[in-house]
């Protein structure tokens, strides 16, 4: 019975090609963008996977509060002293561990011929106790037991020592003379991470480096937590929540400042958590919701496309269930056999969809920065997607015509069949709903594209262009090198001026606090620090509200002058500008007066919020980059000149620089990257909305062969004809556009509330997407429109 099925469904396919190819088309492209972000989704929900007992691993994030209400600040960070302290005292903890980041650190090739900049992570012992970190070469229990000891990944083995298995080996640190014995080598993970690392050392190596460790105050270190199986969650967030009142309860009480802890669960950091000083960039739950989302929109369109054109063919269709139906086939056996035509037309559609994947899976993982693959052994994922995929597909296309069409009762089948108001209902309703997803997303690309191109061409405040920035990280050692390298950089006439500072704009600033006055009783009030030179206001063509920038005939500057932003007056609860300037002010341990106060500029991205600042003079301290301003259009040669006075001052040293205005750029990759997704995959359901389309016209146009000759021999011109088939479809897009315009609204007013800075809700964007779906439906069914009236009437006239 089975082979009979497949040999009536093969012979349809093949004496109706055009419309199969129409529905293997479809079907292809809809399984190519579904399953392509049904892969994206997986693997942004799959971080941490690795890990056997991820549902049971914690992070710690602490949040600070200034006395008197001053203000507060979270961190997925802590000090390093926290883990120590609560690891012997709660006993629903199995086991802690310290991770602490170290960037820039300079480790030397063995043969001496090369240096590069590092990040290393320092961790406890217990790291693989809690985490699961395979090594392919070494022993896990031993690797990080004690101090200058670390483990590597397979990656940097191969970097520096052309081979995997590297235990043993040495690696030095040739800035401090250190060196580390590698323990172990890292297997490659399966599965993403939020925690990146090439380079894992002992925790107890800070120790012998004279690092404090015992600290509360220090945000410097990630500390996460096993927890016992069985153990309440929330019973144990609650103990955790004021640990800082039972450990340090004098330092709170003498200094007004108050801790408060949370937890999160490991594997919903990547998503969910957006901290100061998270360990990676992450990403938005937000976005993987309205991806996959877009995927099963695109997927329906896909299925309506088969499921509008197998009941459009209902009268095709007919006599032939008339005559089965006569000759004894019930209905059940109907409905297998249109099933199995479904999955025969998603069985060549998967081909295609297996096609297309491989070529675009490549552009996929450039685009967002992944490493999926359709490897059945590397990523048994996505053969489960295909098999989930072919299945919704095939019963979700298929179901609803097979039902249709077994129904038809074979007496009136055979005398003369009409196919019913009721389907054709269906259908249009179907084709409204395909065109008012295509319009919401329309109107979602432009608003999103108005949103980027809002922040990228918003008035920051400073100017970010013709800068090179070369990092310094923070090496005091070499800080008086620098003021010879500036010296000798500004005798390049292309060079117009340079500072030393420790940020530039795009980095995060540091945090401290400043009180107002000179007396040790007065409040502090949490802000953010820049240290900066004399140059730095001029090379930023930064603008003052109100006084002076520092100043070299001020020797008194260097020690006893602040400059503050327009936002850290108000924080300071000044009514104006002048009101700040020379007010007295403590920062750490110095003590100054407010010399000026700068107009806010956008330090950061126009996704963040401006904050109050006080800005410093560096002194040596704080010294992390060198920003250089250029005037010549010849980048190339102006960066081969400033790489050899560079290599001059600091011979041996890793040359690094780069553009300010590309590394601000990169701060809004996530959006970029959300726009352009959101821009192909709608560019894909608009395609398969109109293919379908094109395919109800197209046998709209076959069924009305005779009426259109008619027509063109009683006068009606090709152009009558045209708008005669293309209205009732012009019709129902035109209801799309009603129906999506106040939902796609609403949503799109929702999304952009996560901007502190944002465009208007433009009312002309949906119309626009209106019109852009209306013209490419009328270019769709015109195309066929035009076909069908241009054929000569009296060939029509004889049409069967």
């Amino acid at each position: 019975m089975l082979r009979n099925y497949l040999k009536i469904a093969l012979r349809n396919l093949i004496k109706h090609r055009m419309y199969s190819l129409i529905n293997i088309l479809g079907l292809a492209v809809g399984m190519t963008a579904c399953l392509l972000i049904v892969m994206y989704v997986w693997d942004e929900l799959s971080y941490e996977d690795q890990h056997a007992n991820a549902d049971r691993i914690y992070r710690l994030n602490c949040k600070y509060f200034l006395p008197k209400n001053g203000g507060s600040e979270s961190y997925a960070v802590t000090g390093p002293g926290v883990a120590p302290a609560i690891a012997p005292d709660y006993p629903e903890i199995q086991s802690v561990v310290r991770i602490r980041p170290e960037h820039d650190n300079v480790i030397q090739k063995p043969n001496g011929s090369e240096t590069f900049y590092e990040t290393i992570v320092f961790a406890d012992s217990t790291l693989f106790d809690v985490f699961t970190l395979p090594l392919a070469y070494g022993e896990a229990h031993s690797a990080l037991n004690a101090p200058y000891t670390m483990v590597v990944s397979k990656t940097m083995a191969l970097k520096y020592f052309g081979r995997e298995n590297v235990v043993g080996e040495t690696l030095v640190l040739p800035k401090d003379s250190i060196q580390f014995a590698i323990m172990g080598v890292l297997e490659n993970p399966m599965n993403p991470s939020h925690l990146q690392y090439e380079f894992i050392a002992s925790f107890s190596t800070l120790r012998s480096l004279h690092f404090r460790l015992d600290g509360w105050w220090n945000f410097n270190t990630y500390t996460f937590v096993l927890l016992k199986p069985e153990t309440d969650v929330s019973s144990f967030a609650e103990k955790m929540k004021g640990i800082s009142h039972r450990y340090i309860p004098k330092q709170e009480e003498m200094s007004g400042y108050s801790q408060e802890y949370s937890l999160i669960n490991l594997k919903d950091i990547h998503l969910d958590s957006h901290l100061r000083t998270e360990f990676s960039s992450n990403g938005k739950r937000v976005y993987v919701y309205t991806f996959f989302g877009i995927g099963v929109l695109i997927l329906m369109i896909a299925c309506i496309n088969f499921m509008n054109l197998s009941t459009a063919r209902s009268l095709i269709r007919a006599k032939e269930v008339g005559v089965r139906k006569v000759v004894g086939a019930f209905r059940s056996q109907l409905i297998r056999q249109f099933l199995t035509e479904s999955v025969v037309i998603t069985f060549f559609a998967l081909l295609l969809c297996l096609l297309f994947s491989e070529i675009c899976l490549p552009w996929l993982n450039h685009l967002a920065d992944k490493q999926l693959s359709l490897n059945i052994i590397q990523n048994p994922i996505a053969v489960v997607a295909i098999l989930l995929i072919v299945t919704v597909t095939s019963i979700g296309a298929g179901i609803y015509p097979a039902i249709f069409l077994s129904s038809f009762a074979p007496l009136s089948m055979l005398k003369s069949f009409r196919s019913s108001s009721k389907g054709a209902l269906l259908r249009k309703s179907l084709v409204t709903f395909q065109f008012a997803v295509s319009i919401g997303l329309i109107a979602g690309i432009l608003l999103v594209h108005r949103q980027i191109q809002f922040m990228r061409q918003a008035e920051l405040g400073f100017s970010k262009d013709q800068v090179v920035v070369i990092p310094m990280h923070d090496d005091r050692s070499i800080l008086s090198s620098y003021q010879t390298l500036q010296n000798e950089l500004e005798k390049i006439p292309e060079v117009i001026t340079t500072s030393v500072a420790s940020k530039v704009p795009g980095k995060e600033m540091g945090n401290n606090v400043v009180r107002l006055g000179w007396d040790d009783k007065a409040p502090w009030n949490d802000m953010r620090f820049l240290s900066v030179d004399y140059d730095y206001l001029k090379l930023y063509d930064l603008k003052l509200a109100e006084g002076r920038w520092f100043d070299r005939q001020f020797t008194a500057d260097e020690n006893e002058a602040f400059v503050v932003n327009e936002s850290a007056v108000a924080r300071l609860g000044f009514a104006s500008p002048n009101q700040a300037i020379g007010q007295p002010l403590q920062w750490q341990r110095k003590k100054g007066r407010i010399i000026g106060v700068l107009k806010d500029f956008h330090f950061m991205s126009l996704q963040n919020e401006i904050e109050s600042f006080i800005a410093v003079m560096a002194n040596g301290h704080n010294a992390e980059y060198l920003s250089i301003k250029i005037s010549s259009d010849n980048y190339h040669g102006t960066i081969e000149r400033i790489k050899t006075e560079y290599q001059s001052v600091f011979p041996g040293r890793v040359f690094e620089y780069n553009f300010l205005n590309d590394d601000f750029d990169k701060l809004y990759r996530a959006d970029d990257r959300f726009n352009t997704i959101l821009f192909i995959f709608t560019g894909i359901a608009i395609f398969v909305a109109c293919l379908g389309l094109l395919g109800l016209i197209s046998f709209t146009a076959q069924q009305r062969t005779k009426e259109i000759g008619i027509r063109k021999v009683m006068g009606a011109t090709a152009s009558n004809i045209v708008v005669l088939i293309c209205k009732d479809f012009i019709k129902l897009v035109v209801l799309a556009m009603m129906i999506a315009t106040p939902l796609a609204y609403y949503a799109l007013k929702a999304w952009l509330q996560d901007f502190p800075y944002r465009t208007d809700m433009a009312i002309w964007i949906f119309p626009l997407a209106g019109l852009i779906a209306v013209v490419l439906a009328f270019f769709t069914v015109s195309f066929q429109a035009t076909k069908a009236a241009s054929a000569n009437p009296v060939e029509a006239l004889k049409y069967e």
